[in-house]
């Protein structure tokens, strides 16, 4: 047979070099990314992640303020010093003039020692306190660092799981640890920049009235020259900076993909395919980059040439007042040079700090943005805490999207009595994993009502609730470290007998007893180092170690072969004995012993009872069985069943699926 001919054409956009599409982002957004799309705020953006709508630069300069106002200690003493350092710096052109004027114009020797001994000391205060200042600095900007992070860590945790799924892994990290650390610039490009350049211009602005008021009127104009050209470069380089950012972020997460799926991409022969593109994807942002770069220091230079362009109109002022007027002192002059250059120093403080700043805010939005997700669930005002199960779960009534218009369950309502185990079997997509969502409330039912001992489990303290149950994945998630702490993660101070016990349990001692180092055996990250059987026993051991008193099994023996999910089986036996259990369930042959069994299609249960009673009916689960017996060719199972006296297909007149009157 001739297998139709599969498209494999390249997409336009991915055959375009990085010229080429930062060409079509400059036309898109203009020379100075000042078009940008109306509804951008409302698409994902380039790192897969949804952003809600731009808040403005004063908005997330209160947010950080507030931030910073837990650390209210550091940022007071921060102030005070380099207050201090100003008043130091500002009493150094004054005493220039006092040199002049009175000491090097008279001649007065005495005068000159005095002056030197007071300039040195006044610059050993000043040493000692920048000192201080830069230690501070650095010591508030660490602990930022880490509250900022700790912050979204914690705040992550107890995002709902459909938003914290769209996160992408390299949007993640750039937060994490990017983000982050420019975050912590904001301290002093959004604090001390700013205090220091304002008190610099009050200070410049009164020592040059007191010198001549009508030269500081002409430079106070020119100076609003330069904040102008500032505000236009603050406003032009801010969304230039969030692309940037995004772009980055965006290349963080395809490679943490693509080195996640490593075995695909060489099994595939991408390798090539993969460097290319991202190699293609870095020089789109080195081009972003060097546009902005070149955008900066074309804005940085043209306040250079108008700086100078005014000094030297001040010097030529200032020396024409001398020499025809003598209105001023040559220490006059000096002095009045020197607070010029305080006079424009803010401008070139903010200059500066500019593209830092941009990038700080463009990091701090990002933050805020994920700190601004919603929390999944809360525990109520009068939430109280667990008592021991005594009669069971029940699920009564529910309903259950996860989004609007496509329901998932649709008033499901059953039982799982105390001490007793009851199996959840049905196609994919019949909202088998969403019972188990809503059993240990990751989420909340929309309607009806998920119940323990007769009780709402909202109602409950939500770690006290969830402290109940152990849970076993068909996705087995191991941490990189040794045997014995993904073992023992649920359950941090078991004992070594314990652990052991544990394996032995879920039959993971015999192979962990051949690893070189044992329990102590490094596995790797998600377990790269085991099988996948071997992955599954030790999940199972860590939720044995906790001895729940609900164990939940979403296909806990997927991942093994025969003989292990044998003697998994077996184990099982002893492990569910009078323990609450829902067991979810792909091969039916592993829950014939189960106390109950629950058929779910399309969110609604269609059957329930026990094994032998279902097959009796011929029913969904009757067809689910058979069908699985003939694939398997189970004929140890099908016999037994068979010898019990069950009748045949061909006792039944040859219809297959009816249901039993």
């Amino acid at each position: 047979m001739t297998l139709p001919k599969r498209d494999v054409s390249v997409p336009p956009e991915a055959k375009k070099s990085s010229r080429q599409r930062h060409r079509t982002y400059r036309k898109e957004r203009g020379f100075f990314g000042q078009r940008r799309p109306k509804e951008e705020d409302e698409k994902k953006g380039k790192d897969g992640e949804k952003h809600k709508a731009r808040q403005s630069l004063p908005y997330y300069l209160r947010r950080y303020f507030r931030t910073l106002a837990r650390f209210k200690g550091l940022v007071s003493i921060l102030v005070v010093l380099g207050i201090v350092n100003i008043v130091f710096r500002a009493i150094l052109p004054w005493t220039s003039k006092f040199m002049i004027d009175y000491v090097l114009v008279r001649g007065e020797l005495m005068l000159l020692f005095g002056t030197c001994a007071v300039l040195f000391t006044i610059a050993l205060a000043d040493i000692l306190v920048a000192s201080v200042t830069d230690y501070t600095s650095r010591l508030l900007s660490s602990k930022l660092r880490i509250n900022i992070r700790r912050r979204m860590i914690n705040h992550m945790q107890v995002m709902p799981l459909d938003k914290l799924d769209k996160l992408k892994t390299g949007g993640v990290i750039s937060r994490l640890e990017g983000d982050a650390n420019s975050f912590s610039d904001l301290l002093h490009e959004g604090l001390l920049t700013p205090l220091s350049g304002l008190l610099m211009f009050i200070i410049a602005i009164g020592s040059l009235c007191l010198i001549s008021k009508a030269v500081t009127l002409v430079c106070f104009c020119l100076c609003m020259v330069l904040f102008m050209l500032c505000y236009f470069t603050f406003n032009t380089m801010r969304p230039l900076f969030r692309d940037i950012r995004e772009d980055v972020a965006k290349i963080s997460g395809k490679l943490a993909e693509t080195f996640g799926g490593i075995r695909v991409v060489r099994v595939f022969g991408r390798e090539s395919h993969e460097s290319r593109d991202f190699v293609t994807s870095h020089h789109l942002v080195l081009r972003k980059d060097l546009h902005t770069a070149g955008l900066s220091i074309g804005m940085h230079r043209s306040f250079w040439f108008v700086y100078w362009c005014m000094n030297i109109a001040i010097w030529g002022v200032a020396g024409f007042m001398v020499i025809r007027h003598q209105s001023m002192t040559i220490g006059d002059v000096v002095v009045f040079v020197r607070f010029i250059h305080w006079f424009f120093q803010p401008v070139f403080m903010i200059m500066h700090s500019l593209s830092h700043l941009q990038n700080s805010i463009a990091c701090a939005e990002r933050i805020y943005d994920l700190l601004d997700e919603e929390v999944a669930l809360k525990d109520s005002e009068d939430a109280k805490p667990v008592s021991a199960l005594t009669s069971g779960l029940k699920f009564d009534g529910v309903h259950f999207a996860y989004e609007p218009e496509k329901p998932v369950l649709k008033g499901v309502s059953f039982d799982i009595p105390a001490g007793q185990t009851v199996a959840l079997v049905g196609p994919s997509g019949a909202g088998k994993s969403t019972v188990t969502n809503l059993l240990v409330r990751f989420y909340d039912v929309n309607d009806g009502e998920v119940m323990l001992d007769g009780t709402d489990v909202r109602q409950f303290k939500i770690n006290d609730y969830r402290s109940m149950f152990s849970l076993v994945l068909q996705d087995v998630f191991l941490f990189d470290g040794t045997v014995t702490d993904n073992i023992t993660y649920s359950q941090p101070d078991a004992s070594e007998e314990a652990v052991v016990a544990a394996a032995k349990a879920s039959c993971a001692h015999e192979f962990i007893e051949e690893f070189p180092d044992t329990y102590d055996t490094i596995i790797g990250e998600r377990g790269v180092k085991l099988s996948g059987g071997q992955k599954q026993r030790i999940s199972l051991a860590r939720a044995i170690l906790r001895d729940p008193e609900i164990l939940i099994l979403d296909e806990a023996t997927s991942s093994l072969d025969s003989e292990s999910e044998a003697l998994i089986q077996e184990a099982l036996k002893t492990i569910l004995r009078d323990r609450t259990t829902l067991v979810i369930a792909h091969r039916l042959s592993t829950i014939m012993d189960a106390d109950k069994i629950v058929v779910l299609e399309d969110g609604e249960i269609v059957e329930e009872g026990p094994h032998e009673e279902l097959l009796q009916r011929r029913g969904k689960y009757y067809d689910m069985f058979t069908k699985q017996m003939e694939k398997t060719r189970d004929s140890n199972v099908w016999l037994d069943w068979v010898d019990d006296g069950s009748p045949s297909d061909t006792d039944a007149g040859g219809e297959t699926g009816g249901t039993a009157s």
